[in-house]
């Protein structure tokens, strides 16, 4: 496979410094994109919430900050270099780089942040709705990583997938140190009520501000959704659904799944959303 590393396309086997903080310390942020035919979807809204964590882990990725304003193209180029022209994951991850040892900044003169692209083959949607397990690990609302995707703040949302995947679910539901529902390990969850009504915990209960979940929250699709503290009982009594930008709006359930025509309605207009999406970033890149 080939990958983007800094400032150039390279083997997947070349060599990342192994000082390198991202690699010592788990020090950067990363976020993951759905491409189709070379075209990724939401880019500006990714790097957005990847900009935002990088200045909450004060990385000075000046450098890195100039390739991520081509990412579009890197991507392009990378998805025909591993023939990845049909549906593909890209991962973009940026770390401070390589500094002295210890938990100490490096200088101003010292720093050099590492960026790294790569491209893998789209995972296929296995079940029609996700089982979830209810973990008890949580996901502590006011922590400095809560809002974006931090590689060192992502362990105990690796140990709850896993715990799930163990229990023969799909999918572990995350709940904050209040004890009410923050989100899924690696997605978004929503709640759909007796009345249609749909409910998604606040980012001040420890959900993370998803692309698609914000995507929903101010789309066109004549659903009312509303940000809404979640008791973990609450769920058993709901339809549920999870977002994340690899899956898209997928159904989910701890029990037995449960039909709703809003999901339904949800789903449909978010691939229409997401297909007007590649369209435009094809056409960005026609340009």
């Amino acid at each position: 496979m080939k990958v983007w590393l800094n400032d150039e396309i390279r083997d997947s086997r070349a060599a990342i410094d192994a000082g390198d903080r991202g690699f010592l310390l788990g020090d950067g942020a990363f976020e993951t994109l759905y491409v189709e035919k070379g075209r990724p979807a939401f880019l500006a809204e990714h790097l957005a919430r990847l900009r935002f964590g990088l200045g909450v882990l004060q990385i000075p990725a000046h450098a890195a900050h100039a390739a991520l304003a081509l990412l579009g193209d890197v991507i392009s180029r990378l998805a025909a270099e591993n023939d990845l022209q049909e549906k593909a994951s890209a991962r973009i991850t940026v770390t401070r780089g390589s500094g002295r040892r210890g938990l100490a900044f490096p200088s101003a003169e010292e720093a050099s942040p590492t960026l790294l692209v790569t491209l893998s083959p789209f995972p296929p949607q296995q079940t029609a709705s996700i089982k979830l397990h209810l973990t008890q690990r949580r996901r502590f609302s006011g922590a400095a990583t809560a809002r974006f995707k931090a590689i060192g703040g992502y362990a105990d949302n690796i140990l709850a997938f896993n715990e799930a995947v163990s229990a023969g679910a799909g999918e572990a539901v995350m709940l904050n140190e209040h004890g009410r529902v923050a989100g899924a390990a690696a997605a978004n969850l929503f709640a759909i009520d007796e009345s249609g009504a749909v409910i998604t915990p606040p980012l001040e209960e420890g959900a993370l501000p998803g692309v698609v979940r914000a995507l929903l929250l101010s789309g066109d699709h004549g659903v009312a959704i509303s940000e809404s503290a979640l008791a973990p009982e609450a769920l058993q009594r709901c339809a549920l659904f999870i977002t994340n930008s690899l899956k898209g709006v997928v159904a989910a359930h701890l029990s037995a799944p449960l039909q709703s025509p809003v999901l339904q309605r949800l789903q449909t207009w978010y691939q229409e959303r997401l297909q007007r999406e590649i369209e435009m970033a094809g056409d960005e890149a026609d340009r």
